[in-house]
């Protein structure tokens, strides 16, 4: 049985020569067009730059796995796209690599305020993940511990010590199910 790894989110920053923001877009457009045909893609949000003095755009593509992500990186096309893209960009920065749920990680500032849910969409997913695990920990762990008579704060550790390695595997899969409600795709994105 092979282990799948997680949901992996990738954000690039491509600055782009004044000028060319037409040929960045066209050429993004192209990209995203290939990568949606690659097993593994999940999605793709574009943030344009505010600032006409500084052109830089972001990019965040989510893959199912990052087997799926490395195997797109390695591609011909992309190879190929990366050299195209060198005419109208000045540089190309991978900002951040991450998997499961920002609730958990610390994202780049730059990025935070795109990448967060909206705050009481973290604490549903959060109440609703947690308190479930909560339970099914007390009664698993509940009837082991009652034998052994080990002190509330010992029992309290041990449960936190199992949890944790649990939040870590169902998060990713939690946000991959509920990615539409997280991140609704803004308005400026939607065609």
């Amino acid at each position: 049985m092979s282990k799948s790894s997680p949901p992996v989110t990738r954000i690039f920053s491509h600055n782009v020569k004044p000028g060319h923001e037409k040929d960045f877009e066209e050429w993004s457009r192209k990209l995203t067009a290939k990568a949606a045909e690659h097993p593994g893609f999940q999605n793709i949000t574009k943030i344009k730059p505010s600032n006409p003095q500084n052109l830089e755009y972001v990019i965040i593509v989510h893959w199912a796995s990052y087997d799926d992500l490395k195997k797109w990186e390695e591609s011909d096309y992309l190879r190929k796209m990366i050299k195209e893209s060198e005419e109208f960009t000045l540089s190309v920065k991978n900002i951040q690599e991450d998997s499961g749920m920002e609730i958990w990680f610390d994202w780049p500032m730059k990025a935070k305020s795109v990448l967060k849910p909206a705050f009481y969409k973290q604490v549903i997913i959060a109440i609703v993940t947690v308190v479930p695990l909560i339970f099914l920990m007390g009664a698993i762990t509940g009837p082991i511990f009652a034998g052994l008579n080990l002190p509330g704060p010992i029992m309290i550790l041990v449960n936190v010590v199992i949890m944790a390695p649990l939040m870590t595997v169902l998060m990713p899969r939690i946000t991959k199910v509920l990615h539409p409600w997280l991140y609704p795709t803004p308005k400026a994105e939607k065609k």
